[in-house]
């Protein structure tokens, strides 16, 4: 097969959730014998000056076709603009790859690829890795910050979050488009049964199927078994955050609920990347040189996540907008770290599930506190949520199924 993998953003850039699930299965997928492609978009310029619209790339061992974010329509982040350009040079690259079948990952900048890939009429997968297909804020959250229970075909978007420049029509005509975006998807697949209640809600009629992200099970299994040397009691009780330095990770909350209680015997270590948020960036380091026992550190490579957790007693997840999945929930599970998350999406519903850890007040700092509080008082909690720890899905697995869709999809077309 020749699969083109479709993404808003991509390494070494950036490296989130969606990024990291883009690239596991495009390289599962080339060490089965298929050949495969990423287009993606450049969010920052390059650093050499480039007149061609995509610019090729390898990223360990994969092609990357890239365009650059400042060649978009300014509403790219959220909607589906088309540059007639960019569509012409994605349809000469589909007319030179001959792809199969395209897996677009993230719709968000690809509205010109899209468009391309449809009128060529690319069989394509969408995988729904977060809410942007029917919420423009993305999370699901208006603008009061309060939970959305959906866009009610634009509606509600209309309603709760019309802000200039959109009009009510066109927040209903954005609806509309992803609608048929949707529609035109051979398989939409949802990382969570959380995520596909909002999209079966939203979308009647429509199926959406449910695979889980898998992760390299092998490696962590191999480093928990060098890192392990038996519990330290002497040690202090460590804390951890690892992924992107975002408001929307609800980390201002953890480091004040954190620096309420004024135990000596715990730490918090963060690690991650602000991706060139140089305002909130201050503000968290303020926050964080404040207290010596909070340590910012850098953001950490996929094959190094698993080391870094296994410093971790508990891994924290604050998040004040609701996961659709998390990874880095599934990896702390299979390095035996239980964890403390946000009242909010699928992260409750993991943790609630298998009894792993505490759900706790989504941007509530005294309730932070107070979930710190009570493993301080009572330590052998821990233990508790440890025994309940479920084992992740493989990413062997996770690509076995999606093989298994492409194969559907082209037979499908044949």
């Amino acid at each position: 097969m020749r699969i083109l993998f479709v993404v808003h953003q991509f390494y070494p850039e950036y490296g989130g959730g969606t990024e990291k699930v883009c690239f596991h299965l495009a390289k599962a997928a080339q060490r089965a014998g298929h050949y495969v492609r990423i287009l993606c978009c450049r969010v920052n310029q390059w650093d050499h000056e480039s007149y061609e619209l995509l610019v090729d790339s390898v990223y360990r061992g994969i092609p990357v076709s890239a365009f650059q974010r400042k060649d978009l329509p300014e509403n790219a982040d959220i909607d589906l603009p088309v540059n007639v350009e960019l569509n012409s040079a994605v349809t000469e690259l589909l007319d030179q790859e001959q792809f199969d079948v395209a897996h677009v990952m993230h719709t968000m900048r690809m509205g010109s690829a899209l468009e391309a890939i449809i009128d060529k009429g690319v069989p394509y997968l969408l995988s729904i890795t977060d809410f942007f297909t029917q919420c423009f804020r993305v999370n699901l959250i208006d603008v009061k910050k309060q939970l959305c229970d959906g866009a009610m075909g634009g509606e509600s978007c209309a309603k709760k979050c019309q802000l200039s420049p959109w009009t009510a029509k066109q927040l209903c005509d954005r609806n509309a488009k992803f609608k048929l975006i949707l529609s035109g998807a051979s398989e939409r697949i949802c990382p969570s049964k959380y995520v596909q209640s909002k999209f079966i809600s939203e979308f009647p009629g429509m199926d959406f199927r449910v695979i889980e992200h898998g992760i390299d099970l092998n490696k962590a299994i191999v480093q928990r078994e060098q890192y392990s040397s038996g519990p330290d009691t002497t040690k202090p009780l460590v804390f951890g955050f690892a992924g992107s330095f975002v408001p929307e990770k609800g980390l201002e909350c953890l480091i004040e609920a954190f620096q309420a209680v004024r135990s000596p015997e715990i730490r918090l270590q963060l690690y991650g990347s602000f991706f060139g948020q140089d305002v909130y960036q201050e503000k968290v380091s303020e926050l964080v040189n404040a207290d010596d026992r909070i340590s910012l550190n850098a953001f950490v490579e996929a094959d190094k996540i698993y080391s870094v957790l296994m410093q971790f007693d508990v891994f924290c997840l604050p998040s004040i907008v609701p996961e659709t999945y998390s990874l880095i929930l599934r990896e702390s599970a299979a390095t035996g770290t239980p964890m403390l998350v946000s009242d909010l999406g699928a992260q409750a519903d993991f943790v609630n599930e298998h009894g792993c850890g505490a759900v706790v007040g989504a941007g509530v700092a005294k309730d932070w506190s107070g979930a710190i509080e009570k493993l301080i008082k009572r330590p052998g909690t821990l233990n508790d949520w440890k025994q309940n720890l479920p084992l992740p899905d493989r990413l062997e697995e996770e690509a076995f199924y999606y093989q298994s869709l492409y194969q559907k999809t082209i037979l499908s077309q044949s």
